[in-house]
C-alpha cells in the first residue's frame, strides 16, 4: 500500500512539474531553501534541509525532501553499517512539512534563492527528472552525498555564473569530526559513538564546500554566496532570509538518555581492570613459599582475565565490519588495534601462541602511538592503558627484571590511566560548554561574563571555532557564557531567539547584542557581549570579528548602527 501511495505521489509531482516546465514565464516560481534545527530524536541532532517550490499559477507550495527512508525495510540496520543505504526524495504539502516541525518544536528558515526565470527553467526540469519514479532514490552517504547536499546541487546547479562565498578567508578548516561535535555537544553517547565508527580520515580537514553537508553550514554558505555572471555582473543567491517557524515546545515527550557520560562509564571499567590486576600482581609476589601455586595458574583467574579481554573484542567485531563498509571514513580506524576481535583468540587460557600477551601490550602501544594522528572516542585512552596494564600483570618478565621492575611498571601503566583521566576531564569540562542547559533560572554574573571575555581578547577568528584556538562571533558568546556554566545556544540566531529581549535604554554590561548580517535587514548574523554602557545608550562590545578576531568596537560606528538588531538578556 506504501508504494502505491509513493507512486502516485512521485506521479503527480511529476505532472505538475512537466505542466510548470511547458510554461511560457517563470516569473511567479519561486524557490527557497529550508533549513530545519535539530529535535530531540537522535537521527535529527544535525538537522535537515528541504527545499520548497511554490507557484500561484497552479497552486502549487510542496516541500521536496531528499532525507526520506524506511526503517521497516528488509536489513535496513544490516545495510545501514555497511553504507548500502538508499534514501528517497519525497514530497510534501508545505503546509503538511512544517506541521511536523511545529510538532518536533524546532525552528525552521527559509532562504529565498535570487534565479533568473532560465535559471528556473533548468531547477524545474531538474526537479522532474529527479522526481522520476526510477530517480527517487539515491546512495546515501552522510558526509558527501545526504538530504543537504542534495539539495544544494540541485540549486547550484541550475544557477549560471561562478558561485562565490564572499567572506574573509580562514587558514583553519574545521575536520568532519569536528563539524559532528558541534552537533552532538548536548548528546555523549552519540558523540562517543560517532567517534567510535569514524576513523582517520573523518580527521582530514574539510574545506567550505566539503563542510556543506551539516545544513546550517550550507544556509550560512548561502547568505554569503555571489553569483557572478560571464558578464562580471555580481548578485546575491539569497536575497531574503526569514525563520517561518519559530522553535516552540515539542508536542512529544523525549527519551531520556543513559544518565552517566561515556568517561565516567570508562572511567569505572579502568579503574576496576587496573585493580584486579594490581591485585594479582600482589598476591603473585607476596608468596614466601616457592612451592606456593602462582596466581596466574588458578584456571579461574585466566578465564577473569579472557572475560576482561571479551570486553574489548566485542565491540571490535563492529569495527571489522567497517572494513567492508562502502563509508570511506570508517574503513581506517586505529581503534581497532584496541578493540580488537583477536582478543577472543589470544586472551584464551588454552591458546598456545607464545608470548601471546606481549602482542596484546604490543597493540596497546601502537594504539597510543597512532593516537597522534586519530581522534579517540572518549575514554578509550584510558582503557587502552587499563588493558596494558592486565596484559603486563601476565607477562613473565626475566630475573633481573624483579618483583621492582615489575611493579614499576604497574605504576607507570595506572599513572598514565590517571594522566589520561585528567586529559578527558578537561575535554569534557569544554564540551560541557555547549552541554549545559540552563534548564532552571541561572544567576548570571555580569562581571564574570565580562572578565572572561576580556580575557580572550586579541584571540584570532575561526569560522566554526568554539575554543581559545579561534572563534567565530556565536562561537565566542556560546563559551564565554559557557565557562559560567550557562548554556545560551550555539548559532547567533539560537542566542536571539532563546533569551529574553531587553529594550535599547535598558541594556547592561554582559548583555548579549545582537546584528544583521552582510547586507542591511539581512536577518541575525552577528553577536557581540556589552562592555560598557553609555549616557547616550551607545555601548562597547566585545565579539569575534572576521576581521580582527576578538576585539571591542562601537555600537556608533556606521557598520554597526546600520545592523543593530536588538539585544538579549541571558537569564
Amino acid at each position: 500500500m506504501k508504494r502505491i501511495i509513493l507512486f502516485f505521489k512521485v506521479f503527480f509531482v511529476c505532472l505538475c512539474f512537466h505542466s510548470t516546465a511547458k510554461a511560457e514565464s517563470y516569473d511567479s516560481l519561486q524557490v527557497y531553501l529550508l533549513t530545519c534545527e535539530p529535535h530531540d530524536e537522535i537521527y535529527s541532532l544535525y538537522g535537515h534541509t528541504a527545499i520548497r517550490v511554490v507557484n500561484p499559477r497552479n497552486n502549487m507550495d510542496i516541500a521536496i525532501n531528499y532525507g526520506a527512508f524506511d526503517s521497516s525495510s528488509r536489513n535496513f540496520v544490516l545495510r545501514f553499517v555497511f553504507g548500502l543505504t538508499d534514501y528517497m526524495m519525497m514530497v510534501y504539502s508545505y503546509s503538511d512539512f512544517l506541521a511536523e516541525y511545529r510538532y518536533f518544536g524546532s525552528a525552521v528558515h527559509q532562504q529565498h534563492i535570487n534565479m533568473s526565470p532560465e535559471e528556473k527553467r533548468v531547477f524545474m526540469a531538474a526537479l522532474a527528472e529527479s522526481a522520476k519514479p526510477e530517480n527517487i532514490t539515491y546512495r546515501y552517504n552522510y558526509f558527501y552525498n545526504n538530504c543537504t547536499t542534495k539539495a544544494r546541487d540541485i540549486i547550484l546547479g541550475a544557477v549560471s555564473g561562478e558561485k562565490v562565498v564572499e567572506r574573509p578567508a580562514t587558514d583553519e578548516h574545521p575536520t568532519y569530526r569536528d563539524l559532528i561535535h558541534i552537533k552532538t555537544a548536548d548528546s555523549p553517547w552519540a558523540a562517543w559513538g560517532n567517534d567510535f565508527l569514524l576513523g582517520v580520515l573523518a580527521d582530514v580537514k574539510t574545506t567550505d564546500y566539503e563542510a556543506e553537508f551539516i545544513p546550517d553550514r550550507l544556509m550560512d554558505d548561502f547568505t554569503h554566496t555571489v553569483v557572478v555572471d560571464f558578464d562580471g555582473n555580481k548578485r546575491q543567491l539569497v536575497d531574503e532570509d526569514i525563520v517561518v517557524l519559530q522553535s516552540g515546545t515539542p508536542h512529544f515527550k523525549p527519551m531520556e538518555g543513559f544518565p552517566l557520560r561515556p568517561l565516567t562509564v570508562f572511567c569505572i571499567l579502568a579503574a576496576i581492570i587496573v585493580i584486579w590486576s594490581m591485585i594479582k600482581f600482589i598476591i603473585h609476589n607476596s608468596s614466601t613459599s616457592e612451592a606456593a601455586k602462582p596466581i596466574t595458574q588458578f584456571i579461574i583467574v585466566n578465564y577473569i582475565d579472557y572475560f576482561v579481554c571479551c570486553l574489548y573484542a566485542v565491540p571490535g567485531i563492529l569495527l571489522f565490519c567497517m572494513l567492508f563498509s562502502q563509508h570511506p571514513t570508517v574503513s581506517l580506524n586505529f581503534q581497532i588495534l584496541l578493540f580488537n576481535p583477536l582478543l577472543f583468540w589470544l586472551a584464551h587460557p588454552k591458546c598456545r601462541v607464545q608470548r601471546r600477551w606481549e602482542i596484546i601490550l604490543g597493540c596497546v602501544v601502537l594504539f597510543l602511538i597512532l593516537g597522534l594522528v586519530q581522534s579517540y572516542a572518549e575514554g578509550t585512552i584510558m582503557l587502552a592503558c587499563a588493558l596494558g596494564c592486565l596484559a603486563l600483570s601476565n607477562i613473565k618478565f626475566s630475573p633481573s627484571l624483579g618483583k621492582d621492575g615489575m611493579g614499576s611498571l604497574l605504576l607507570l601503566t595506572s599513572s598514565l590511566i590517571l594522566l589520561s583521566s585528567c586529559h578527558s576531564s578537561s575535554k569534557v569540562a569544554r564540551d560541557d560548554v555547549y552541554g549545559v542547559k540552563n534548564g532552571g533560572k541561572v544567576q548570571v554574573k555580569g562581571n564574570d561574563v565580562l572578565s572572561h571575555a576580556m580575557s580572550l581578547l586579541g584571540s584570532k577568528y575561526r569560522s566554526g571555532g568554539n575554543d581559545p584556538r579561534g572563534f567565530d562571533c556565536s562561537g565566542f558568546t556560546s563559551y564565554v557564557y559557557g565557562l559560567n556554566n550557562v548554556f545560551i545556544g550555539r548559532s547567533s540566531r539560537d542566542q536571539y531567539e532563546r533569551n529574553t529581549p531587553v529594550k535599547r535604554g535598558n541594556i547592561k554590561p554582559g548583555d548579549l547584542v545582537f546584528f544583521s548580517g552582510s547586507r542591511i535587514g539581512s536577518g541575525v548574523g552577528h553577536v557581540g557581549i556589552v562592555t560598557e554602557v553609555n549616557k547616550d545608550d551607545s555601548f562597547l562590545f566585545i565579539h569575534s570579528s572576521s576581521r580582527g578576531g576578538v576585539v571591542i568596537s562601537r555600537s556608533t560606528d556606521a557598520y554597526y548602527a546600520q545592523r543593530y538588531l536588538g539585544a538579549r538578556r541571558v537569564e
